[in-house]
């Protein structure tokens, strides 16, 4: 598809999500939009009969077949909760999807079931499906609180070594327990991370995919390596914040610019590298955890 036609539809896709704010959707008003991903539309949506918290929908791209026609389609309750949120199939083991609307619907709705922990909260929770009077299809999931870290890092934000340390220990606790549950997030970035008062949510499972733990036990193996190379893109992000970190060369790359020891460095260029680095996650968060404490950064 051309680029320019790629453009137009994407411009138009926005344009369009717009006209829905002001709508009502299974008993909930979309009030704003809170963002537009690669496959769909969040919006922030409002109980309009009860005193429940907000939720997020997500337009999902395209409408995927009727929900009635599948055994392990969700139902909404009365509480505006899924029936069958907490016992979301497996990729491999439910119906394989007659469209890759329903391929994205469902995966991104069982890496969220997946990757919920009830104590943590570190990460949103699917809800079920809803659908408006037009067949259009939302997915669910539980308003996290927090600021987007990129526009926390376009409005200047300074993070201090221990907050850098804090929230990177966070996200690399998240993918942990991602990977320890066979999921892989693929879209690790700052636009992606909440950050709340010091703790730190990830959202926007739309581009996870899964893997057999039985065949991968060490979760750094190759299919690690999008999620490895995001937590290293955010260290970046995060280093980059203080002006105090950096100086200028010629050459302008972050390994000249920044103000970091070798072994710093070379920790990172592990993160960034295309090959399995031989490490499990456990590994990893030890390596870091001694090479950026907050007293070698300041």
């Amino acid at each position: 598809m051309p680029p320019a036609f790629t453009r137009v539809r994407r411009i138009a896709g926005i344009l369009g999500a717009r006209r829905l704010v002001g709508r009502a959707v299974a008993g909930y008003q979309l009030v704003a939009i809170l963002g537009h991903g690669r496959f769909g539309t969040c919006y922030r949506a409002r109980p309009l009969h009860t005193d429940g918290p907000d939720l997020v929908f997500k337009l999902v791209v395209e409408s995927p077949e009727p929900l009635s026609q599948r055994e392990d389609a969700p139902t909404m309750a009365t509480d505006g909760r899924s029936a069958g949120s907490r016992h979301c199939h497996r990729p491999n083991s439910r119906p394989r999807p007659q469209d890759a609307a329903h391929e994205l619907l469902w995966a991104e709705a069982a890496a969220f079931s997946l990757a919920f922990d009830e104590h943590r909260r570190d990460t949103p929770e699917w809800l079920g499906v809803a659908r408006d009077e037009r067949g259009r299809t939302f997915l669910l999931q539980t308003l996290m609180e927090g600021r987007p870290l990129d526009r926390m890092l376009r409005d200047g934000t300074v993070f201090s070594p221990a907050e850098i340390h804090a929230l990177i220990a966070q996200l690399m606790a998240i993918l942990d327990r991602l990977h320890a549950r066979g999921v892989l997030h693929n879209d690790v970035r700052p636009a992606n991370i909440l950050v709340d008062e010091g703790r730190l949510a990830l959202i926007d499972f739309g581009m996870a995919t899964f893997f057999d733990q039985r065949r991968c036990p060490e979760v750094f193996a190759a299919d690690g390596v999008t999620d490895r190379s995001g937590v290293a893109d955010v260290l970046l992000f995060l280093l980059y914040s203080d002006p105090k970190r950096v100086r200028r060369t010629k050459r302008g790359t972050w390994r000249d610019e920044l103000d970091l020891d070798p072994s710093q460095r070379a920790f990172i260029d592990g993160m960034f590298a295309e090959t399995p680095c031989g490490e499990n996650w456990g590994a990893v968060r030890r390596q870091f955890d001694h090479l950026f404490r907050p007293a070698t950064l300041s």
